[in-house]
């Protein structure tokens, strides 16, 4: 059986990894397994031959007609289901949210898809699997190619007033007791693709107070194409400014996001720390640079943790190690138990961090260089 609803839990093995809400159904994928051919041998050293061997699986899979034909059944299910309307068709790869690998991004999803194109999608969500940034998440996280597999979830669309992305955990300011909830109108589709700007609160998992909120000035939001896809149009100029979620929306969104949490035992998709893909030659500065500056500021301070990782790229996304935020934060530089200590510890705090009078100071003196550097850098001729 190759089509389940949403009442049948089949495992990751079958299903993929993304989360399943109704109505809807799955394409298992043990129709992948049993229909599609294994991929070959990638050249990972090779990076035009592997775009190309990419490239050609991509084709062959869009080009494959199995011989068990599913489209009529997928009609079925729909008919049997009674869904109507417009459908969102999504890769959920049998790798995908794995405490190990996140693979956000990696593969195709179609929204407002009409029933009568639904296999199509789901043929071009097939091979995705074979995007080359796919193929090297994959081999990067030690995973084999062959056993590479996808399950397509199909749910019915909706079209909401107000959409977003929460975390159990603020991935910025790296407080494992605050909920961050990030939420603009129409489809969702605008803030996981970074191309709108948000509302955002923060609520504490304890008090379930808002402790922070930021309403920002919202011009376009994401709805359904009136074909197929989705389009992007303005927001009515009175809700630009307004809120898109009251605060009791947003506490009662903040109470679900921790029932989940607890569900699963650990915070979802935490710390993703950078809103834009990174290019390779900009993650590899980044990355560098700022362990550089981390290790100089903490033996400046006097604290003696290791300072790499402290993130890691996933999809061009970077995220941040939740562990070494927590361990950083237990720190303590002085020995506040009582303000008689406190006192005795002056002489000793005026020697110590004497370099946070300094710094100012060397960062005006080497201005200077740093911005003849920077000259000569823009006068570099990099043709040649």
């Amino acid at each position: 059986m190759y089509l389940t609803d949403f009442s049948t839990i089949t495992g990751i093995e079958e299903e993929g990894g993304k989360g399943n809400v109704p109505p809807g159904f799955v394409i298992g994928a043990s129709f992948y397994r049993d229909y599609y051919p294994p991929p070959p041998q990638f050249a990972f050293t090779d990076d035009a031959k592997l775009d190309y061997q990419c490239a050609e699986m991509r084709a062959c899979i869009k080009g494959h007609e199995p011989k068990a034909d599913l489209a009529p059944q997928v009609l079925e299910m729909i008919n049997h289901l009674r869904l109507t309307g417009r459908f969102a068709v999504r890769s959920s790869s049998t790798f995908e949210d794995l405490a190990s690998a996140a693979f956000a991004g990696q593969h195709e999803t179609y929204l407002n898809v009409p029933a009568p194109e639904i296999w199509d999608k789901v043929r071009l969500c097939f091979a995705s699997l074979w995007q080359k940034h796919a193929v090297l998440y994959r081999n990067h996280h030690g995973f084999d190619q062959s056993e590479t597999s996808m399950a397509v979830v199909v749910q019915q669309m909706i079209d909401p007033d107000v959409a977003g992305v929460a975390f159990s955990v603020d991935p910025v300011g790296g407080n494992l007791s605050h909920i961050l909830i990030e939420a603009n109108y129409g489809l969702g589709e605008s803030i996981v693709g970074g191309e709108t700007v948000t509302d955002s609160w923060i609520v504490d998992k304890n008090s379930w107070n808002i402790v922070e909120k930021r309403i920002n000035r919202k011009e376009k939001k994401t709805i359904s194409g009136s074909l197929n896809g989705i389009q992007y149009i303005p927001i009515d100029p009175d809700l630009q400014e307004r809120p898109c979620l009251n605060d009791e929306q947003v506490v009662m969104v903040a109470q679900a996001v921790r029932t989940i949490e607890q569900r699963f035992g650990s915070p979802a998709e935490s710390a993703e720390r950078f809103p834009e893909p990174l290019t390779p030659l900009t993650w590899s500065y980044v990355e560098e640079a700022f362990g550089i500056s981390l290790e100089f500021s903490l033996r400046m301070m006097g604290v003696s943790l290791p300072a790499r990782p402290w993130f890691a790229l996933i999809d061009s996304y970077v995220y941040g190690n939740q562990n070494a935020v927590e361990l950083l934060a237990q720190f303590r530089p002085l020995d506040m138990s009582s303000l008689k200590r406190l006192e005795e510890q002056v002489p000793e705090m005026q020697a110590r961090f004497q370099w946070i009078v300094d710094l100012p100071q060397r960062w005006l003196r080497d201005l200077d260089v740093y911005l003849l550097n920077i000259g000569r850098l823009n006068s570099a001729d990099f043709r040649r």
